[in-house]
Parts: structure tokens; sequence; C-alpha cells
């Protein structure tokens, strides 16, 4: 066993993932409500263009 190998059977672990091929994963989750834990943990990084939340910072307008 690799290490990366080792290393996608904790985060599965950890994250009640289902551990196989990406495919079977992802439908895997689907049908057991897990979807959740194929997403990155936290709220998502806001991006130069004003972030998830589409807007940045709210402004008075002119």
């Amino acid at each position: 066993m690799t290490g990366a190998e080792l290393a996608t059977i904790r985060l599965s672990l950890k994250r009640d993932r289902p551990y196989g091929a990406d495919a079977w994963t992802r439908d895997t989750a689907r049908l057991l409500g897990l979807e959740y834990s194929l997403r990155d943990r936290g709220r998502p990084r806001k991006t130069a263009e004003g972030g998830e939340d589409g807007g940045g910072a709210m402004t008075q307008p002119s």
C-alpha cells in the first residue's frame, strides 16, 4: 500500500466518505445521502471577482 492510498483511506474514514473509484464514490455518496462528504470542509474562500456570494462588500448607490 502506498502513502497516497493510505492517505485516501484515512480521509474516507475521517469524512464518512465511501472509498473506491471516483464514479462509484460519487454514485454511492448520492445514494446514501453523503454528498457533503465529497465537498471540502468549511466556508468557500472568496475570489478576486467577489467570491461565492457574488458581491463582496456592500456599497451605497451613487
